[in-house]
């Protein structure tokens, strides 16, 4: 009698242990399937077979709970049957079936999954072969949450010209020791340092096959800015047959403190050549404070707009009694102002802000100002190139005039994409009252993300609306009343239907008098 009631706990316990290890792993997984928040974005808008993966899952959950909770009822059965042999014998049978059913549930998980990830390819990876056998996602920390801040060509980007090269800006120093090296079979005065390709690769993305040659490699002084030229100086370009795919990898990087630049070790986008080659110099299209103008604020921010994406090795730098002289801004030749020059807007925009504090915004922010009632002469010289290496083919100069004004009036929104019927595709549009310094539309200062910041890759870049975005890519030099890039687009990999994203705007960002949008409510 006594053995036979320790054999009862015996398989009492051992019941409980596979409740514990299968129905409540399941249990919670359910919860995250079927919630509220979750359940679209799980069923409702990714690949095929990764929807084909998660119901199988499901299903396969759902099966594991119904065998647990059968052997949870054999056991209920022996406890309560009093020496009742026919009731023993059913329950030993139910634990018995209900065993067997985990077991084949287990086996049929173990195949679907190793099934699935095959076709799916969950180990983005780069293979011995030359091949890459990554699927195109990673887990996060990419474009726009993480240390990457912007490259060109962007994200699914279509008729680049042949003669491109490719531009990469990350947000903080990189470890350049481990994938930089000398030893290349090309190289010349301007470009003597290559790219080790266990680090960074170029794919022809029909085929994943590696493209052959040195991608050669310039960088700023801060590691921060990378031009990669996947032919050197030859005539062969990137290939083209019509419209050629490609894919750009990013494995492994470390900054200079030893940080994953990737939170999953790797990123990667996609961009299509033409046939064509770009042999057309860059052109300033637009200049703010614009030619000729008078009473404009110290507290100006100079904006200068160009016709196409330019290297941002020949377009950024810091003047102070020395330095950069891509573009100069002075009251005379001899006379020439301090500061900083960025870029931003998807390399399209440069801007200039001097070392001379004049002041607070309404966040605290220092504002710095041009020397105040002056002439200002600005200047762009034909140092400044394009994407394939075309220099502008003039000098640019124009002439401003400052007052002894300080503009301290912030920004407001006047429109914004929000809502449940959203494109998938379009990008979200928020529209402000003043132009806006494009430096400032940066992921530091917007962020874009499904669950969690860094799971959505997104990319920005500003543009001139009307007030109700009916009209956008506006002349804004002859239409007076609409400020000129007043827009910022959050432009995104396509959202998944019926999926709630969340967008997130700081009040770092800035008008062209450096004041905060604040308060900051969207």
């Amino acid at each position: 009698m006594k053995s036979m009631l320790i054999k009862k706990k015996t398989i009492v316990m051992l019941i409980f242990f596979l409740t514990v290890v299968f129905l409540l792993p399941q249990i919670g997984f359910a919860q995250d399937a079927f919630g509220i928040d979750d359940v679209d974005s799980y069923l409702g808008g990714g690949d095929l077979k990764q929807t084909i993966a998660n119901i199988i899952d499901i299903f396969l959950g759902f099966l594991g709970i119904l065998a647990t909770i059968i052997m949870l009822y054999g056991g209920f059965l022996w406890m309560t049957a009093k020496g009742n042999t026919e009731q023993v014998d059913k329950a030993k049978k139910t634990i018995i079936n209900g065993i067997i059913g985990l077991v084949i549930i287990m086996l049929s998980y173990a195949i679907a999954s190793f099934t699935i990830n095959s076709l799916i390819g969950v180990d983005d990876d780069i293979a011995g072969s030359g091949q890459y056998t990554g699927s195109g996602q990673y887990t996060g920390g990419g474009l726009g949450a993480g240390i990457l801040e912007s490259h060109y060509p962007v994200r699914n980007a279509t008729d680049i010209v042949r003669n491109t090269n490719i531009f990469i800006t990350f947000k903080e120093s990189i470890n350049i020791t481990d994938f930089i090296i000398d030893v290349c079979n090309y190289s010349d005065t301007e470009y003597t340092e290559c790219i080790k390709n266990d680090y960074i690769r170029l794919f022809y993305s029909d085929d994943n096959q590696i493209v052959e040659g040195d991608l050669m490699v310039k960088y700023d002084e801060e590691y921060k800015v990378f031009e990669l030229n996947p032919y050197g100086n030859s005539d062969n370009h990137l290939y083209s047959d019509d419209n050629t795919e490609y894919t750009m990898v990013l494995d492994s990087l470390e900054t200079v403190d030893g940080n994953n630049v990737f939170f999953g070790g790797i990123y990667d986008w996609d961009f299509i050549v033409s046939n064509d080659l770009d042999t057309t110099p860059p052109e300033v299209s637009s200049v703010i404070p614009i030619e000729g103008s008078f009473d404009n604020p110290r507290n100006s921010i100079v904006q200068i707009n160009f016709s196409e994406a330019v290297n941002p090795i020949t377009a950024t730098g810091i003047y102070d009694g020395g330095g950069f002289m891509g573009i100069a801004l002075g009251i005379n030749v001899d006379d020439i102002i301090a500061g900083e020059y960025l870029i931003s807007n998807q390399y399209q925009t440069v801007e200039f802000s001097t070392f001379d504090a004049c002041g607070e915004n309404s966040c605290g922010g220092i504002v710095y100002c041009l020397p105040g009632a002056s002439s200002i002469n600005g200047v762009i010289t034909t140092s400044i190139t394009d994407m394939a290496g075309n220099s502008l083919a003039e000098l640019y100069n124009w002439e401003f005039q400052t007052s002894d004004e300080v503009d301290l009036v912030p920004p407001v929104v006047i429109f914004k994409s929000i809502g449940t019927s959203l494109s998938l595709e379009n990008p979200l549009k928020i529209v402000f009252s003043k132009s806006l310094s494009t430096a400032s539309v940066n992921s530091d200062n917007i962020s874009l993300y499904m669950d969690n910041p860094g799971d959505w890759d997104y990319w920005l870049n500003t543009d001139t609306c009307d007030n109700g975005v009916n009209d956008c890519q506006i002349d804004c030099n002859s239409n007076p009343g609409i400020a000129c890039n007043n827009t910022i687009e959050i432009n995104h990999d396509n959202f998944f239907p019926t999926t709630e994203y969340t967008s997130y705007c700081s009040s770092g960002i800035k008008d062209l008098r450096q004041n905060c949008w604040f308060p900051c409510d969207l």
